[in-house]
């Protein structure tokens, strides 16, 4: 039997925004309707183009370490804006969105609904649809 065809879901750019991360996201959970996409699976992707995860970085006068805690910071800053970002969506569409944003903002999980577009009601499908519909199309 033949399976249907799939496209690999690549690495976001380093210099995604967090709109763009967010739309990463949400097509990398239907690649994983069981699964979905975690928080922590964000945090992470410190490099998002896949390379080294930081170059050493050190101050310049003294050319001491920079603490690592404070790049964790903004990361974990980035990963609270792109949760902004995701929540905003769900609210904003509430039944329209084909996904479900569970968990607290330090654990959140992102998946498709299942079923992800069909549903009773017409108007709902139609939203889920067309919203699955502009991202995917927005990833070509």
């Amino acid at each position: 039997m033949i399976g249907a065809p799939t496209m690999p879901i690549g690495s976001p750019p380093s210099n995604a925004t967090r709109s763009r991360l967010a739309d990463w996201l949400e097509a990398l959970s239907l690649t994983r309707p069981n699964r979905g996409v975690t928080r922590a699976e964000l945090l992470g992707l410190r490099d998002f183009d896949g390379g080294d995860a930081r170059p050493a970085e050190t101050y310049p006068e003294t050319r001491d370490r920079l603490e690592t805690r404070i790049l964790d910071d903004e990361a974990s800053r980035f990963v609270a804006d792109v949760f902004e970002e995701l929540r905003f969506r769900a609210q904003t569409l509430a039944n329209g969105y084909p996904f479900a944003l569970s968990g607290p903002e330090l654990r959140w999980r992102l998946r498709p609904l299942v079923p992800p577009l069909l549903t009773d009601d017409r108007e709902t499908s139609t939203a889920r649809m067309v919203y699955a519909f502009c991202l995917l199309s927005s990833a070509i």
